[in-house]
């Protein structure tokens, strides 16, 4: 059986740069290690996601369909199905003295957060500071190598697996009626209701909490 949109997988991945070969992003230690990438306060583990539902970058989702489990894959993808094309709108020259006045004294390679849009200092030149707003990746042509471990069929486990991988918590999931009651689970109201939401759309299916 090979998979289709909607499905919940359990995916191994390997993302490098094409250019270079370098790896940006992985899942698992052993690979890690080999690779000479290991991060020991990382946690390695293969991600939980529904395919076709952009948990992953929009190439890499398309090309997860029609495949077979526990086989190795690799993609190509272009920056339109990655990180993006580089944009020259991202390039902002900014006072260097209103960012002084956040008490932030910049630097070529220095990181900020700007109303919420992340950007590295490229340059700094007399009063003006140059921030790059794009993706680090932005304009890289990337290669994932990638296996798809299983496909999570039972509903409950599903819901189970998307709060362990993303909440790192184990809860309990009854069936009662047509719906499915989460049951020892800690998450904040704001929280809860985007992951109900999220949930009911994933699977079709009625959530709730109990009290």
């Amino acid at each position: 059986m090979k998979t289709k949109k909607g499905d919940f997988v359990e995916l191994e991945f390997v993302g490098r740069i094409k250019d270079t070969n370098e790896i940006f992003d992985l899942t698992n230690a052993e690979t890690a290690k080999k690779e000479n990438v290991f991060r020991p306060k990382f946690k390695y583990k293969p991600w939980i996601i529904c395919i076709g539902h952009g948990d992953v970058l929009r190439g890499l989702d398309r090309e997860l369909e029609n495949k077979e489990t526990n086989k190795f894959y690799k993609v190509e993808l272009k920056p339109e199905d990655a990180f993006g094309k580089r944009s020259k709108e991202l390039l902002q020259l900014i006072h260097t003295s209103k960012l002084v006045k956040n008490d932030i004294h910049p630097f070529p390679g220095m990181q900020l957060n700007i109303d919420g849009m992340f950007g590295m200092v490229k340059s700094v030149s007399g009063s003006r500071t140059l921030v790059d707003f794009n993706n680090p990746m932005a304009g890289r042509d990337v290669i994932y190598e990638f296996k798809i471990k299983k496909v999570i069929e039972d509903d409950a486990e599903k819901i189970k697996s998307f709060f362990d991988f993303n909440f790192e918590q184990k809860i309990d999931v009854e069936k009662k009626d047509d719906a499915f009651v989460l049951k020892n689970f800690k998450l904040d109201n704001t929280i809860k209701k985007a992951v109900k939401e999220r949930l009911e759309k994933l699977l079709n299916k009625k959530i709730e909490y109990a009290l």
